[in-house]
């Protein structure tokens, strides 16, 4: 699923002379942000930004990732202003691998021989 994130701009000084594009980017391959950068230009405005999470199928756990922020200005008081990412903890959806017993049947199935049908959930 999706997580919405809001980006405003804010400052206690004046707003920008020129629009502040503000770049997203994540670089682990864990996820993808929409857009991928934005331009603003009104101090309080919010603006959705979409991350979402890439469903592979490698159990890892609960893992995070981090949403970076680069920002660049004509204006240079909001040029190349420095943003702390934000952590995304992802909850993993994925089983851990099965293996099977040592004599190569798996137990609750009917038969088991080879070419038999199981349903295995975790």
């Amino acid at each position: 699923e999706g997580h919405v994130l809001m980006v405003e701009l804010q400052s206690s000084g004046p707003a920008p002379a020129s629009p502040v594009i503000v770049a997203l980017s994540i670089s682990d391959g864990q996820a993808t942000v929409t857009p991928a950068s934005l331009s603003l230009t009104a101090l309080g405005v919010p603006v959705a930004v979409t991350v979402m999470v890439i469903d592979d199928v490698v159990n890892e756990g609960t893992h995070a990732t981090t949403v970076a922020f680069s920002v660049a200005s004509a204006d240079a008081g909001w040029d190349a202003l420095p943003l702390s990412g934000i952590t995304i903890t992802i909850t993993d959806d994925d089983c851990a691998p099965l293996t099977a017993p040592s004599n190569g049947a798996l137990s609750g199935c009917t038969g088991n021989s080879a070419g038999d049908a199981c349903t295995v959930s975790c």
